[in-house]
């Protein structure tokens, strides 16, 4: 999404003070036309790509095939999904909001010292120059992949549920609800089942 407080514009910013650095942006909103104006204004337009809206499976795909995530976003996001989709596939995370690291598992992103674009410039620049940190970051995403993979927590969901429903149904009292009457309601009003 291309909102103000996901900070594209910073992030051009950032991307276009590090030398040979590329940026592919995903996704449409309300700053694409002040993302275009400026990718214009400090001729980016062979490093930085605005791809508009694409399918999930696209986008994954692209986030996969990265050096890295550039994950902007200071003082709004508490976890990003996009967050939890790198880790599923295994890109490392370059972040400056430093709350965001409990989202990141143990080794897998780096956190700018802070979110200014120069900052993050800064970021950028030590892991181009250092690959070797990289592939250090995505082997630790990789690890820790399976661990944020939907499947996972359903299995994990319908246990609970499971263990639940057995034990109200092996139950002397009455733990849920067997029939519409049986829900309580207030008077006049319909019984809200969900």
């Amino acid at each position: 999404r291309l909102s103000t407080e996901k900070r594209l514009l910073e992030s051009i910013d950032a991307v276009g003070r590090v030398e040979h650095c590329t940026l592919d942006v995903y996704g449409d909103g309300d700053l694409y036309d002040d993302a275009v104006a400026a990718i214009a204004a400090g001729n980016l337009e062979r490093r930085i790509r605005l791809h508009g809206r694409v399918s999930h499976t696209k986008s994954l795909a692209a986030l996969a095939d990265a050096d890295a995530l550039l994950f902007a976003s200071s003082g709004f996001d508490t976890q990003g999904m996009v967050l939890l989709e790198a880790v599923a596939v295994g890109t490392p995370v370059i972040y400056c909001d430093p709350d965001l690291g409990e989202s990141i598992p143990g080794g897998g992103g780096i956190c700018a010292t802070d979110p200014s674009p120069a900052a993050v410039a800064s970021t950028i620049e030590a892991l181009a120059a250092d690959r070797d940190a990289l592939d250090t970051m995505r082997a630790a995403q990789r690890k820790a992949g399976p661990s944020v993979l939907q499947s996972r927590h359903t299995d994990e969901v319908v246990g609970v549920y499971r263990t639940a429903v057995d034990a109200a149904a092996h139950s002397p009292e009455l733990v849920m609800p067997r029939t519409l009457s049986d829900v309580p309601t207030a008077p006049g009003r319909l019984p809200v089942v969900g």
